[in-house]
């Protein structure tokens, strides 16, 4: 798990809850370089939502630039990439205490 996906994710306008919930499953899943090696089926599980609800969260998040598919080298899919950069990645949380009101 990437601490710093999840913090990422956090601040992201994902477009619905659904989508967010999915983003932040992603983001759990994800490794430091902000890839996700997860199925549908397996976020569907995680989530409690429907097999078509998380597709369709994930065509919106892949809208939203959020996220990219990064491969499909297997029939069940599953390896998704967060769009993070290390710059985003080294922001501060928004929950920091220290980062000032805007």
């Amino acid at each position: 798990m990437s601490e710093d996906a999840l913090l990422w994710a956090v601040g992201q306008i994902a477009g619905g809850p659904q989508s967010r919930f999915v983003l932040l499953i992603l983001a759990g899943c994800a490794d430091e370089q902000g890839r996700a090696d997860v199925t549908c089926a397996k976020i569907a599980e995680l989530t409690e939502m429907r097999e078509a609800q998380v597709r369709a969260a994930l065509r919106q998040l892949r809208g939203r630039g959020l996220l990219e598919r990064d491969r499909i080298d297997r029939p069940e899919g599953g390896c998704y990439r967060l769009t993070m950069t290390a710059a985003d990645a080294a922001l501060l949380s928004p929950f920091d205490e220290t980062r000032e009101a805007s």
